[in-house]
């Protein structure tokens, strides 16, 4: 039997593909729903679901497609052709085709053009082992230049990793310049992005069904406490609500963090490697409040704001899904930090706060009597710090105990994190359980 500690799409899918080999597999979720962070919720009990923190797919998603082929949902992932914008300098420019880059009027056209080519650069470029060593900064200051540096990249490098922009690879950067790229079908004028009809919460839920169906096991509520090695078997225990319980498995897939892994696999005898691996990679956390509101805000879906704000990003997310009914316009503001940040550590009510006046400042149009509601949702390990060198640093799906493997977002490399390798990276640590005899 197989444990699997994390019912968010990598332990999902890792259950898929174990269930469909015949294996027999218990998946143990903290949360009383599947998802992890896609969890979802409603303003209002009529409405439509959303998540909590925004979330599409790109149309190069193939693990995305594939999985909702299975499910017999394709007709569910619908795409869309957003419209996006920088905020800089108090103003927000549109920057969503190569035509709006030439119109780009705070950087100097020379500037603009070199931006453009970069773009294409990063996406004919294979062979990104050759950027391992090489800091973001530098690979930026070298392609785009100093005053795009300056005034659009480096901003929101200290926005992704607060003080550790400067430690940041270039392969972290070229991959968001490669995406960018390769989010177009034919007419690169149109970037193309995907939604799941019902939120992506619905999909975890309907893959999860299918998982049940298949005959594997989902517990939800179960909090896991710790993890034994006996004899060639894992003892994991862990509870639910008031009552404490304990499984045996023989072999073990965790798809946490490696921070929260490693306190509770003391009585898992690790050797020195893997114990280094499992804590190496730093994360940031992140802040993402939801709005509410009256009214329509900006006219874009993705508004990345380059001036000094609690926020990076805006997100629109009624711009890209127009056809829902939410109760109103919904905005996402989004914000990756230290988690010792007194941004990150405030009262919850005085972090809303904080990002509604700048949100406020941003459009006057927007009063505070405009605000219907406000959630608000922190993820502690939700960016690992891409640094150089990277992939000899992160941890192994395969650890030094036979039988347990360990899975999650510090190894989606060199893509940045996202369902589509979520869901890769669940089928890569089942496969490596069915290969381990």
């Amino acid at each position: 039997m197989i444990g699997i500690i994390g019912a968010g799409f990598t332990g999902l899918a890792a259950a898929l593909k174990l269930c469909e080999s015949g294996e027999r597999v218990v998946l143990l979720e903290k949360n009383d729903e599947v998802g992890g962070m896609v969890a979802d919720f409603r303003f209002f009990d009529d409405k439509e679901t959303l998540e909590y923190i925004y979330h599409h797919v790109f149309t190069s998603d193939k693990y995305v497609v594939e999985l909702c082929e299975k499910l017999g949902a394709s007709d569910k992932l619908i795409t869309h052709e957003p419209k996006d914008a920088l905020y800089i300098d108090g103003k927000l420019y549109p920057f969503t085709s190569p035509i709006d880059l030439i119109m780009f009027k705070p950087l100097a056209f020379i500037d603009r053009i070199r931006m453009g080519l970069t773009v294409l650069k990063a996406g004919r470029l294979r062979d990104w082992e050759k950027l391992e060593g090489t800091l973001a900064s530098e690979w930026l200051l070298k392609n785009v230049g100093k005053t795009s540096y300056e005034r659009v990249w480096k901003p929101l490098l200290k926005s992704k990793f607060a003080d550790d922009y400067e430690k940041v690879s270039a392969v972290w950067i070229w991959n968001k310049f490669k995406l960018r790229g390769n989010t177009r079908g034919k007419d690169i004028s149109k970037e193309q992005l995907g939604y799941f009809e019902g939120g992506f919460g619905e999909l975890a839920r309907l893959t999860a069904k299918y998982v049940q169906s298949i005959g594997g096991e989902i517990i939800c509520g179960a909090d896991v406490k710790n993890i034994a090695k006996t004899g060639e078997q894992y003892e994991v225990s862990y509870s639910v609500g008031e009552e404490e319980k304990k499984l045996t498995f023989d072999k073990v897939i965790t798809t946490l963090p490696g921070q929260l892994v490693a306190p509770m696999t003391k009585d898992v005898p690790f050797d020195e490697d893997t114990k280094k691996r499992m804590s190496a990679i730093d994360s940031k956390a992140n802040i993402c409040v939801c709005l509410l509101l009256k009214k329509p805000v900006s006219g874009y879906y993705w508004n990345t704001v380059c001036d000094d704000m609690p926020f990076v990003a805006l997100v629109e997310h009624t711009n890209l899904i127009k056809e829902k009914d939410y109760g109103g316009t919904v905005v996402y503001l989004s914000r990756y930090i230290n988690a010792d940040d007194t941004l990150y550590t405030n009262d919850e009510e005085k972090t809303v706060e904080e990002f509604e006046n700048a949100f406020l400042k941003m459009f006057p149009h927007i009063s505070e009597d405009d605000i219907i509601d406000a959630r608000i949702f922190k993820t502690r390990y939700s960016q690992p710090v891409v640094e150089c060198d990277y992939s000899k640093k992160m941890p192994h799906i395969t650890t030094s105990e036979k039988g347990f493997f360990t899975v999650g977002m510090a190894q989606i490399y060199p893509e940045d994190r996202g369902i589509n390798y979520a869901i890769r990276s669940g089928y890569e640590a089942a496969q490596a359980a069915l290969d381990d005899k």
